[in-house]
């Protein structure tokens, strides 16, 4: 039986660029498990997988179109509170950063008072991907039941971990209840007893 759209997948795999470098492997740990056509992985890799066979193995390039894309080269301005730390920010220079979007490479081209004009890229990006791949399994209804309802767990603490954050501040403690997370609050934990967000 071979693997066909909408199927979960269990897949062991080493990649590894051109020159040689293993950049991700999943020796050491579980293997991947993914949907096809979930956008859970490049798509040059899903499309990879459709039609192999448990236990079959191959290996493939994947190029920039079908991976992480080609190097962008769009200039955008960024506001320097963005950074934790703008004393690593040089121009010509590229920094490998966590952002909201994942990791990054970010190329600082312009740093003006309070802004910095840069190129952000995947690391990958532009760059040829090739795997080594082994269908170890087509996972069967029990098991992609247990996955998705894994998957159901993990979205909901996400959701609560947001809400959590989102509502951090409705009991300020700042201490003086002047700060701009204060407005519109009725309740305040600070130790000023003055404070007007106090009931």
């Amino acid at each position: 039986m071979s693997v066909n759209e909408k199927e979960w997948v269990m897949i062991e795999y080493t990649g590894t660029f051109d020159d040689g470098t293993v950049f991700d492997k999943s020796e050491g740990r579980e293997p991947l498990k993914f949907q096809i056509g979930g956008g859970m992985v490049i798509p040059g890799f899903e499309k990879a997988v459709i039609g192999m066979n448990p236990g079959e193995e191959k290996d493939i390039k994947i190029e920039p179109k079908d991976g992480y894309g080609e190097k962008n080269k769009e200039i955008m301005q960024l506001p320097k509170t963005s950074f934790q730390d703008t004393s690593v920010l040089e121009v010509g220079k590229e920094l490998n950063m966590m952002t909201n979007m994942g990791p990054m490479v970010i190329e600082v081209v312009r740093m003006e008072d309070d802004k910095v004009s840069v190129i952000l890229n995947h690391p990958m990006a532009g760059k040829n991907l090739n795997f080594k791949i082994k269908l170890v399994k087509i996972l069967d209804e029990e098991e992609v039941k247990v996955m998705e309802e894994e998957m159901i767990a993990m979205q909901k603490q996400l959701e609560e971990m947001s809400k959590s954050q989102a509502g951090a501040h409705k009991g300020c403690s700042c201490g003086d209840g002047t700060c701009e997370d204060c407005e519109g609050n009725d309740s305040c934990d600070c130790e000023d007893e003055e404070c007007d967000h106090k009931h």
